[in-house]
């Protein structure tokens, strides 16, 4: 067991502030209230942005409404979602659970995440599988476990949909994505994964983090190429 992992148990505190949480989660109230929420964005790339079509003052997105870029340019995904912006103090669960191996966070986060895909798919259904962002198996070895997986399992526990972590496989173990340019991240994932059993129509990704959308584009794209014809994009947050 995670020695992190039994501390949590053994002493249910916030994974912010150590203090008890008094709560299911490892998130005491008041922390919870000081995450960063993402707020109105564009359904497609979720990003807020102000709509030069809107007149002054009211410049915003339409709600529901793809921005200026999503519209002369539809990604592949049909809906990217994340509950929070990737400040303080989400990140700091984002970190913890990636960089330290505190196994609790990824409750906190699959449950954020199961939340804003709730409310996202009001009217519309939801996917028939989660598929995380696979790391390479030496990343693997040296990590212990997935962190975009664990949020994934989470998360689908709650939604009931199930999540599958054969079908999608990274085929070589790239260079970190953070540091590099948009031009580097998208040329160090060419080719880095690939689609080694079925999947069903209605397929969502998920992450713990989007920055510039290289992952979550590189994996839609080998997706479509293998059938699936409405992916999403998960994240438990957002970097803007």
């Amino acid at each position: 067991m995670n020695i992190w992992t039994f501390f949590d148990l053994a002493q249910p505190a916030c994974l912010v502030c150590g203090l008890a949480s008094g709560r299911g989660l490892p998130l005491c109230a008041g922390c919870e209230a000081d995450l960063p929420r993402l707020g109105p964005a564009c359904p497609r790339c979720a990003l807020p942005e102000a709509d030069p079509a809107l007149p002054d003052p009211a410049r915003a997105l339409r709600p529901g409404s793809p921005c200026a870029h999503c519209r002369r340019h539809p990604p592949l995904t049909a809906l990217t979602l994340a509950p929070c912006r990737y400040e303080f103090p989400a990140d700091r669960l984002v970190q913890e659970l990636k960089f330290h191996g505190r196994l609790p966070a990824a409750r906190v986060l699959g449950h954020l995440l199961a939340q804003a895909a709730t409310a996202a798919h009001a009217n519309r259904p939801l996917p028939a599988a989660l598929v995380p962002i696979p790391l390479h198996r030496k990343r693997l070895r040296e990590r212990g476990f997935n962190q975009a997986e664990r949020i994934a399992r989470e998360a689908g526990r709650r939604l009931g949909i199930p999540v599958d972590t054969r079908a999608l496989e990274r085929t070589r173990h790239t260079s970190a994505q953070s540091g590099l340019d948009l031009a580097l991240r998208r040329n160090n994932l060419v080719g880095a994964f690939r689609v080694v059993a079925p999947l069903p129509a209605h397929v969502a990704i998920v992450d713990d983090v989007i920055t510039s959308g290289s992952t979550m584009l590189a994996v839609a794209e080998t997706l479509a190429a293998a059938g699936v014809t409405t992916i999403e994009a998960w994240s438990a947050t957002r970097t803007l």
